[in-house]
């Protein structure tokens, strides 16, 4: 990314390379954008990160980007500007910070990021059973038992489920909360342990159809 100064403020920011033009018209191709010092004649300089950009976005109340000009090092900086989403439920409040009721007149209530990630454990974990349910409803109609492979995978979807909401429950701070969605990586970048969420058992080997 690139931007234009002009009067040391920010006028434009390039996302992509475009065609510009200089004071007498003539035109130039994309491919200036490959020159950083031809392009220092047009006042357009490069964008380089001040931090970076939050890996989960599902935790924050969105993701914005603000850009400074550094004058002393003719860079544009751009940073991310992240708010975290509260832990813990909260009571939906109005303009004038009164409760918000529904119809009803219960409190309408904003989930925090514990019940979230932990309605979607949930769904994970209610997805991946239904894949086997045909032998739980063959034995309520039938009697045949379940097959031991079957059963013993479902029970492997369920304690991790388990221990993937214990784990939500017990983290006290928003730094804890992102551990459980980063895995352990080793020097070349490969997974050494997998994140703590989501990590469901595989459908084992001799599954019966």
């Amino acid at each position: 990314m690139w931007g234009k100064i002009e009067n040391k403020k920010i006028t434009k920011i390039y996302k992509y390379p475009e065609i510009i033009r200089d004071a007498n018209g003539t035109q130039y191709p994309k491919s200036i954008f490959q020159n950083s010092k031809r392009l220092e004649d047009f006042y357009i300089y490069s964008v380089i990160n001040k931090n970076t950009m939050p890996v989960h976005a599902e935790l924050y109340n969105g993701i914005s980007e603000s850009y400074v000009w550094n004058d002393k090092d003719k860079k544009i900086e751009r940073t991310y500007n992240a708010v975290a989403k509260n832990l813990d439920d909260t009571n939906a409040k109005d303009e004038d910070g009164k409760d918000l009721k529904d119809k009803d007149g219960k409190q309408i209530i904003n989930f925090g990021l514990k019940t979230t990630l932990k309605n979607k454990v949930r769904e994970i974990q209610s997805s991946l059973l239904s894949n086997t349910d045909k032998w739980i409803i063959r034995k309520a109609d039938t009697d045949d038992a379940i097959p031991t492979t079957v059963g013993t995978y479902r029970k492997g979807i369920r304690d991790s489920a388990t221990a993937m909401e214990t784990a939500i429950t017990n983290a006290k701070t928003f730094d804890a909360i992102v551990s459980l969605l980063t895995p352990e990586t080793n020097k070349d970048g490969t997974i050494k342990t997998p994140a703590t969420l989501y990590n469901f058992p595989e459908e084992p080997d001799g599954m019966p159809s």
